[in-house]
């Protein structure tokens, strides 16, 4: 296969890979005609032309210990592809224990080493952005649909203090008219507002941007947008609970 129609291949399956993940987000309903999750997620990991597998790399805030991290991974989640450009954004995963333990996976020579060394239970969606050119890639692997929820990385300063973090979120789908979201309107399985007095902290992401603690209003059970325009129909509107145990 010449190389345009290898960088033709692997751009078709990431925009197949992102439409799926859309149309099961915004598709699927319980039998009550609620929105029912299968799966928001479909992890992938991408080879490089020196056969090696691509790492990721992004920095986030560690709210234990206020300060900047790094962290590292072979896995991804696509967000966006453009077509024009023939770029992809890409959000970092970190795999996890069902007890949430991990270790570097960037330290492991082969991806296949990593998981055969751990019993890899869930995905997290760190909420660390990178994008790509797809013309460096020779291949893409595409691993089971997972229902990823958002998280801080851990493990990248071997924290022994790392499960006094808890994390949550609540998912919805703009209609493109209202600003206030109910429990009832989240997605199944990740549908509740927590009393904001019973966190540390919250973010919101409308489509994947972090927005700032002014464009929005938080009491149980219910999100209140604040800005004068209303997000997009069909946008994801994400937010993400964090709570620091003492």
């Amino acid at each position: 296969m010449c190389s345009d129609d290898l960088n033709k291949s692997i751009l078709k399956t990431l925009i197949e890979i992102e439409s799926a993940q859309k149309y099961n987000i915004e598709s699927f309903k319980d039998e009550l005609g609620k929105p029912c999750l299968k799966y928001n997620t479909i992890p992938i990991i991408l080879m490089c032309k020196s056969c090696n597998c691509y790492i990721g790399s992004g920095i986030f805030n560690d709210p234990l210990t206020c300060s900047i991290k790094c962290f590292k991974t072979p896995i991804f989640r696509v967000i966006r592809v453009n077509c024009e450009d023939m770029t992809v954004i890409l959000e970092l995963l970190q795999p996890q224990t069902i007890k949430g333990d991990i270790s570097n996976v960037s330290c492991f020579c082969e991806v296949c080493e990593f998981f055969s060394s751990a019993t890899i239970n869930k995905f997290i969606r760190t909420g660390i952005y990178t994008k790509v050119n797809i013309n460096c890639f020779c291949g893409i692997e595409c691993l089971q649909p997972v229902c990823a929820k958002c998280g801080i990385p851990k493990g990248c300063s071997n924290n022994p203090y790392i499960d006094r973090v808890e994390t949550s979120e609540y998912v919805s789908i703009s209609d493109g008219i209202k600003k206030a979201y109910l429990n009832s309107d989240g997605i199944e399985e990740f549908n509740v507002i927590p009393d904001p007095l019973t966190i540390s902290y919250a973010n919101l992401f409308i489509n994947g941007v972090l927005q700032p603690p002014s464009y929005y209003t938080l009491i149980e059970g219910k999100l209140t947008i604040n800005t004068e325009d209303v997000p997009i129909s069909g946008s994801y509107i994400i937010l993400q609970f964090i709570k620091i145990n003492k």
